[in-house]
């Protein structure tokens, strides 16, 4: 089974299409458990108005919790698959991304699993940004690249966070321990930590098919919170050297990869690494 955890907030818009992308998957073995936290629209609403013996229940936080991690967390807990699925609630998905995943999970005997995505507007349009960088990584579409945790972690993982979206991910439940809850404390860089700390229990799938929606929302952030977003980067960073025993010629070139976000950003300080 695999339980899918929708959390939300203010996403009344985007909350059917989910629903529906979640609960109409090929994969049927799935629970379904909503989280709202604390939405001032009609959230719950919506969330209410479905008649399906898979969904768990809809559970609303009281105050806002200030943190999406924090309702991963609270998922988490509910949680009784073998698997799970973190579904924001304003992504949605083809109706086969549990099925094919699933599968190339099963078959690679991956602790973690993720595909593409197509990127999307606030209106539902196709984007051309692609993070999955296809072209450059020259990926023929449909493929399936194979890691060991060990190699995703230092080759990838370590220079950016290649799972940029939760809902394109699933990944088995009995991998997250201490240290991957530890990581969801942090408000901006938590799921980087998070998502190779499971890859670090096993093999990690990345299937070539854009099987996921994320939707991308225009909007600046602050200057307050990319300062602080950055300086958790820095201190997952920090911990993947420890961890990893990254050697002292790849601390050098990522130190430079730092200094060079932190002039692109524009702070006026001296970059912190």
């Amino acid at each position: 089974m695999i339980s899918v955890i929708i959390p939300n907030y203010n996403y009344a818009r985007y909350l059917k299409d989910r629903i529906d992308s979640v609960l109409g998957q090929t994969y049927r073995d799935i629970e379904v458990i909503m989280l709202d936290d604390c939405s001032s629209d009609d959230s719950v609403a919506i969330m209410e108005s479905y008649d399906d013996e898979r969904i768990v229940g809809v559970f609303r936080n009281e105050k806002n919790s200030g943190s999406p991690f924090e309702q991963w967390k609270r998922g988490l807990e509910k949680a009784k698959g073998e698997y799970v699925w973190i579904a924001e609630a304003d992504d949605s998905a083809d109706i086969h991304f549990l099925e094919e995943i699933v599968k190339a999970m099963e078959t690679e005997k991956a602790v973690l699993g993720f595909t593409a995505s197509t990127m999307v507007n606030a209106e539902g349009v196709p984007l051309a940004k692609d993070y999955d960088h296809w072209k450059r990584r020259k990926i023929v579409e449909g493929s399936c690249n194979v890691y060991d945790g060990m190699s995703f972690a230092v080759n990838m993982q370590y220079w950016r966070n290649h799972v940029y979206n939760a809902s394109g991910v699933v990944f088995k439940r009995n991998t997250v321990g201490n240290d991957e809850l530890k990581a969801l404390n942090m408000r901006y860089s938590g799921d980087w930590l998070f998502w190779t700390g499971i890859g670090l229990k096993g093999n990690v799938v990345e299937l070539h098919k854009r099987l996921n929606r994320f939707r991308f929302h225009d909007g600046s952030v602050t200057h307050k919170g990319a300062y602080e977003g950055f300086l958790e980067d820095i201190e997952v960073v920090k911990i993947f050297n420890e961890r990893l025993k990254i050697n002292t010629f790849k601390r050098y070139f990522r130190r430079i990869k730092f200094k060079r976000r932190w002039k692109r950003i524009g702070f006026d300080s001296v970059c912190p690494v």
